[in-house]
């Protein structure tokens, strides 16, 4: 018995060391923000949601880290097992923001990434270096919104997200050498949640409105040629489309025309699309391969409301 308490006592002394640490972490980190230079008043960050090089030419050459895959996020963490992960990305976006804008040199090109920064009330990009912090402007456009930036290393393109205000969403490529153009003219059209083919300078999306109700699309940037992959209803549209690591299929979410649900599809280029999931008791979204491609790990929550999994 007296072995037992001693073991209880020993898990109890290592938990209290373990709380003491996250305490003083926490004050470690006010008392840092409270030291650095004040940002521009009006100013904050929102969350990692891209990873590319920088270098000479801007975004770069080498691309995403595999390991990040398409983008990183920090948001509220609920969870035990959570919370010891997201504020280490929090003390990590802490860092690499700190510092002020400047372009980097072929002596200091690194990783880098690519974030949202809200600017007197106005989402702008910045892309930030990890090794120092430096960081520089993308956008300065007030007039809209910028979201879910995207880099791709083979098209060595940026796409991202575009709203003005009381318009539709649209998706802009950006290069150093080019600067910004739109994926197409699509005047009455909403174009959202981009994605980058692994392999190819392909990128996949989601759309409703214009010519078309809605759908899921395919443009290809060596031809620029632009594919339909699925046509809806406006009501039953396709969200969230994800790629294969190594294939041309793509799984993606698609809402009931009843409004009232969601299932999991796979789309292949020419061929019909395939429903993966087909039971009502559940709602099921924000579908992902796995990197071998076995499997598809996706979200889902009981169709009438309750717990999700």
């Amino acid at each position: 018995m007296d072995d037992v308490a001693a073991v209880v006592r020993h898990e109890a002394a290592i938990e209290r060391t373990a709380q003491d640490d996250q305490r003083d972490r926490r004050q470690q980190q006010v008392e840092q923000q409270r030291r650095e230079p004040a940002t521009a008043r009006g100013e904050r960050r929102v969350g990692f949601l891209g990873l590319a090089r920088m270098g000479v030419t801007g975004m770069g050459i080498a691309g995403s880290r595999s390991d990040f895959g398409a983008g990183l996020g920090i948001g509220t963490a609920r969870g035990r097992h959570r919370a010891r992960v997201y504020p280490m990305l929090a003390l990590l976006l802490l860092a690499v923001t700190s510092c002020e804008a400047q372009r980097a040199t072929p002596e200091t090109a690194s990783d880098g990434l690519i974030l949202v920064r809200i600017v007197k009330g106005s989402a702008e990009l910045v892309r930030v270096r990890i090794d120092d912090g430096a960081s520089q402007a993308l956008t300065d456009t007030p007039q809209r919104e910028e979201s879910w930036p995207y880099w791709s290393a083979v098209a060595e393109r940026l796409v991202f997200q575009v709203r003005e205000e009381r318009g539709e969403a649209d998706l802009v490529i950006y290069s150093h050498e080019h600067g910004e153009r739109p994926l197409g003219e699509t005047k009455g059209r909403e174009e959202r949640w981009p994605v980058w083919a692994p392999r190819t300078a392909q990128l996949a999306y989601a759309f409703r409105g214009g010519d078309l109700p809605a759908g899921l699309a395919i443009g290809d940037l060596e031809t620029g040629k632009q594919q339909i992959l699925a046509r809806t209803g406006d009501a039953d549209a396709f969200l969230r489309p994800s790629w294969a690591p190594a294939g041309p299929r793509l799984v993606a979410q698609r809402r009931l025309a009843s409004g009232g649900g969601s299932r999991l599809w796979l789309l292949r280029p020419g061929a019909e699309p395939e429903l993966l999931s087909d039971d009502p008791s559940w709602f099921e979204f924000k579908p992902h391969f796995t990197r071998d491609a076995k499997y598809i790990v996706f979200s889902r929550r009981r169709a009438g409301g309750g717990v999700g999994q």
